[in-house]
């Protein structure tokens, strides 16, 4: 990437010439038809609450789910009695809302993290292959595709005709809905990875510079900023003119939507990646003086903050960070918790209605439609690789998976994922490792390294000047392309990452647990310096480390030292320069490695 996008250029793109026929959205003044639940945050104001739904209260667990080929982070759209999801075997899925079966499945070419907006008829959804995709609703064909410089983890919102996604080029785009044409564009410092909110004639989005903008709907043009005092994951919402919005700065924000103008912060105790679901004061329990903003963060809590006053007024701990954003009906909000359980809470005092444990950690937010005469139905993912219906008295779980005769337009493969020999490449690397050991030679080595987790170095502790010296002992090691390849695997692998931006440094953590016996995380580190520094990060485990604990790959023995700080690496790192490095982690069990995606404390020296 190039370094001046550290700042804010609010480079607007050319406006389409044409004038562009409003598409509108039928139903409430938010533009979202009722009883549908068509996009991120459940309408293009993003704000997780359905006033005409009633979901399930009691009893409640999965009556079907479909199994896909990877982790479901992506939010459902629920439309005319389909669920439109995305999931990281690079699929978008059209399932029945009834009992789960497939519709149609479209392959990206990419992990799909994007949730689904679906507008008269056309579902709109992103993918890591970088492009924006319009289906076809009923059948999955590609009516258009636009491709972005990045990433796509953003969600599309629809408005007016007007498509609004961000991308992990730095860009937020406007698009005709009809054709795809480029309306405007607009960079920003870094990655926009949140669902635009769009309320009368703005834009309004989060930035991993860190920072909320407001843009004009008409040709992209600022209208304010606020910078947070961290990365901003978590969409923004809007209601009754304030823009709720939280950040890694572990606050949520309560911001005037004309102006920009801080109202209130509200500090949780952990980063906020959630986005938050607000209710207007109409619909608020008698215990606020105004509305209520309910958002969960990596304290493990699920905040409910009055919106009057800035005061929280209950929290809901979970035991595990919350990265799901929450959804609320007919005073129950619907949330999940990496602790594997999504929960129903009353809405006026966080009281348990009922919770249901599924197979892993819930990153997804919860979609509720349905009314009290059928219970409603709330439909979630997992990064136990399914999406989930859960009903009120749901009786037996049936699962659903794609067929071998399933409508796929796009691609030629049933049954997600990339499939075949790449979901099992992991298995060749011993092959791979024994033939680089045997090209260098050692019998000793080989030996040392039977079987998989004996491929990392044990890291001990070592002085942590700048000036330590290599150790020549594993130099012909480093050398060995086949660590690149197992540290770049890990990072196409990670279903978990975390970003941390500091002094136009950018650390990514990539977190695996399914590939080894072990956790690995991979780090990735890349400058945007016009001078060289050395960068110093620091790792505090839960608890006391020993050697044996951690192991780091050969070759890089001198980057990686235990101190009485933690897990200690240090390098230097040139301008423009992406350094890469791989530690084993023993001392976290598989199901628990989201303790590993703690943000590290991090420093950066410049260096003359």
């Amino acid at each position: 990437m190039n370094p001046t996008r550290r700042q804010v250029l609010g480079a607007v793109g050319a406006t389409a010439g044409a004038a562009l026929a409003p598409r509108t959205l039928a139903g409430t003044a938010s533009g979202q038809q009722g009883t549908d639940w068509q996009m991120f945050g459940f309408d293009r104001a993003n704000t997780g609450h359905n006033p005409t739904v009633s979901g399930p209260t009691e009893n409640v667990g999965p009556t079907w789910r479909f199994e896909t080929d990877g982790g479901v982070m992506s939010s459902a759209a629920v439309v005319d009695g389909t669920v439109y999801v995305g999931s990281r075997d690079d699929y978008v899925y059209a399932l029945d809302a009834d009992d789960g079966t497939l519709q149609w499945q479209f392959q990206t070419g990419d992990a799909v993290e994007s949730s689904p907006a679906v507008v008269d008829g056309t579902v709109y959804v992103g993918s890591f292959d970088g492009t924006i995709y319009a289906l076809a609703a009923d059948s999955g064909a590609i009516e258009w595709e636009v491709s972005t410089g990045g990433r796509i983890g953003s969600s599309p919102t629809v408005a007016d005709g007007v498509v609004y996604v961000g991308s992990r080029d730095n860009y937020v785009y406007a698009l005709d809905a009809d054709s795809g044409e480029r309306v405007w564009r607009v960079e920003t410092g870094f990655w926009v990875e949140t669902a635009p909110a769009v309320v009368g004639d703005t834009v309004y989005v989060g930035s991993e510079d860190n920072s909320v903008y407001a843009l004009s709907a008409e040709d992209g043009e600022e209208e304010w900023s606020f910078e947070t005092g961290d990365t901003v994951s978590s969409s923004p919402a809007i209601v009754d003119g304030i823009v709720y919005v939280g950040s890694l700065d572990t606050h949520l924000h309560a911001l005037d939507a004309d102006t920009g103008e801080r109202q209130w912060s509200f500090e949780t105790g952990g980063a906020v990646a959630a986005s938050p679901a607000v209710v207007p004061p109409s619909d608020a329990p008698d215990e606020a003086t105004g509305g209520v903003a309910y958002v969960g963060s990596r304290s493990h809590a699920l905040h409910a903050v009055d919106t009057g006053t800035g005061e929280q007024l209950w929290e809901f701990d979970t035991g595990r960070p919350i990265l799901s954003s929450a959804s609320v009906a007919d005073g129950v909000v619907y949330v999940g918790s990496e602790n594997a359980t999504v929960y129903g809470l009353d809405a006026a005092d966080g009281t348990v209605l009922w919770e249901s444990e599924l197979g892993s950690s819930i990153l997804s937010s919860p979609s509720v439609v349905g009314d009290s005469a059928d219970g409603g139905t709330v439909y979630v993912g997992s990064r136990d690789e399914h999406v989930y219906a859960l009903t009120a008295d749901a009786g037996e779980l049936t699962t659903q998976t794609p067929s071998d005769g399933a409508t796929d337009p796009g691609g030629e493969k049933s049954g997600g994922g990339r499939g075949g020999l790449w979901d099992y490449r992991f298995l060749l690397w011993p092959v791979a490792i024994a033939s680089g050991v045997a090209a260098v030679g050692g019998m000793y080595y080989g030996a040392k390294r039977a079987g998989l987790f004996e491929l990392f170095e044990d890291v001990g502790a070592q002085p942590s000047e700048y000036d330590r010296e290599p150790e020549d002992s594993s130099d012909s090691e480093a050398e060995l392309p086949i660590w690149e390849v197992v540290r770049d695997d890990v990072i196409d692998r990670a279903e978990e990452t975390d970003s941390t931006a500091t002094q136009d440094l950018l650390v990514t953590k990539y977190v695996d647990s399914e590939t080894m016996s072990a956790p690995m995380v991979a780090y990735e580190i890349e400058s945007f310096r016009d001078d060289p520094a050395h960068i110093t990060l620091v790792e505090e485990p839960e608890s006391s480390l020993s050697p044996d604990d951690v192991g780091s790959l050969p070759g890089s023995g001198e980057e990686w030292s235990l101190t009485s700080e933690g897990l200690v690496f240090e390098a230097d790192v040139d301008p423009g320069e992406t350094r890469k490095t791989l530690v084993a982690r023993r001392d976290v069990d598989p199901g628990d490695d989201d303790e590993l995606l703690d943000r590290p404390d991090v420093t950066v020296d410049a260096k003359n």
